[in-house]
């Protein structure tokens, strides 16, 4: 049978690892890294919705801003919570693996 500690203490040392992989490249101090992810988050967001292309109206324009600056406020806090509810997961499939005898 398969434990389920090894694989959750396998996931939070991985997680971490692309998370100081991550990190330096969009700064090392606070202000360096909010530019570098409101620079990412913008270039993703235009590649996603195609606005590189099409010429878009000032509104849309202050809309993909404000909702930018809305995630560049709220991402650095939500790890702690996603690696909460991806550990549950992984044992959580752990357990249905065991119980299922696979």
């Amino acid at each position: 049978m398969v434990s389920a500690r090894p694989a959750v203490l396998w996931a939070a040392v991985l997680g971490a690892l692309v998370v100081l992989v991550a990190i330096p490249n969009f700064g090392l101090d606070a202000e360096s890294f909010r530019a570098g992810l409101h620079s990412a988050l913008a270039r993703m967001l235009r590649i996603e919705t195609g606005m590189a292309q099409m010429a878009s109206s000032t509104c849309r324009r202050q809309q993909s801003r404000r909702l930018i600056d809305f995630l560049v406020a709220a991402l650095p806090r939500r790890p702690r919570c996603s690696h909460h509810h991806n550990t549950f997961n992984l044992w959580l499939a752990a357990r249905i693996v065991k119980f299922s005898g696979c």
